[in-house]
């Protein structure tokens, strides 16, 4: 049977992965409060740990980390090399890249002896750490040796975001009709909302003057959202906002663009991510200034190449990796 703390860490980790991050918080937070918690500080420590990784608060997730580290046993081994990737990915969002790839690549150099799951979830971290500092090249390498080591009954946890990230990185390299393919396979074997991918097939669809499938995947993003809105991830939500502003923005239509990016804003404001908080700042500056396209005006819509990455000064897509810092 389960003591109180068990349960309440439990509990964290299941409010965990449906994205209730405060109510995990507090499920931890309550266990910490009992003396009796030591065995399970390991757990609360990773949880408070990836959660801070979400809010981009680097800092504090490494320190986390390293608390769970410094009491997990060194014989241990699939538990640290857990640890030490999250570690790793929360060093790279701090700005020590180097030393973050250094840890990183060790970790996937040793790792012949852990589970083949354990390996295959290595790759796809490391994936998810090149992919943030866009080496994409790097990042399909990565993800393809996954699909080599991890078995099918692996895929129902972790197909989705291979397939997601896969479509992301080429479609960041400009190969849009592999990017599309990964994006369609991601939505196949999806367990739960494919908004990522549905995000991917928007962007894919406006970089080819596709307005019709661009509404339609844009439609499909806002029914996933609506239909189980109280179970979403408020920071998917806000990117889904983003990128929607960024839809209006090219569109000509700034003064929808201002109207999302500012529910963009609250919405990362919400979820402590003040980073892309401050980051829409300047996109609102360039949608909101004189002379720019206001709604009303008709603009026909033409593919985009490649290098029309930034337009008027802004970036105009955000790749988020998916799972990157928090597979288990």
């Amino acid at each position: 049977m389960m003591t109180n703390v068990e349960t309440m860490a439990a509990c964290g980790d299941q409010y965990f992965r449906e994205g209730f991050f405060e109510a995990a918080v507090d499920s931890w937070g309550k266990a910490l409060a009992l003396r009796s918690a030591a065995d399970t500080l390991p757990q609360i420590y990773d949880g408070l740990g990836k959660v801070a990784v979400k809010r981009e608060r680097a800092s504090e997730a490494v320190s986390w980390f390293d608390k769970a580290l410094s009491i997990v046993p060194a014989n241990n081994a699939e538990a640290r090399a857990a640890l030490s990737m999250r570690r790793a990915v929360a060093l790279s969002l701090a700005g020590q890249r180097d030393i973050a790839f250094r840890e990183a690549h060790e970790l996937e150099r040793n790792s012949s002896l852990l589970s083949i799951q354990r390996r295959g979830i290595l790759l796809i971290n490391l994936a998810g750490l090149e992919m943030s500092n866009g080496l994409y090249e790097a990042t399909i390498e990565s993800l393809q040796r996954a699909m080599a080591v991890l078995l099918p009954d692996h895929f129902v946890h972790y197909g989705y975001a291979l397939s997601t990230n896969l479509g992301i990185s080429y479609l960041e390299l400009g190969q849009r009709d592999a990017a599309r393919d990964w994006f369609e396979k991601a939505l196949i074997v999806a367990t739960g909302h494919p908004i990522h991918a549905v995000n991917g097939l928007a962007h894919t669809a406006m970089l080819e003057g596709r307005s019709d499938e661009m509404r339609h995947w844009s439609h499909e993003a806002f029914t996933a959202m609506s239909d189980s809105l109280m179970s979403f991830e408020t920071e998917e939500m806000a990117h889904l906002t983003e990128v929607l502003g960024h839809m209006a923005l090219y569109l000509g239509d700034g003064r929808l663009a201002v109207r999302l990016f500012d529910q963009a804003q609250n919405l990362y404001g919400h979820s402590g991510l003040w980073n892309r908080w401050r980051r829409l700042n300047r996109t609102i500056a360039t949608a909101d200034a004189p002379g720019y396209p206001q709604a009303g005006l008709s603009f026909r819509v033409s593919a985009c190449p490649a290098s029309c990455q930034k337009r008027r000064g802004h970036r105009i897509w955000s790749p988020v990796a998916v799972s990157s810092a928090c597979c288990p």
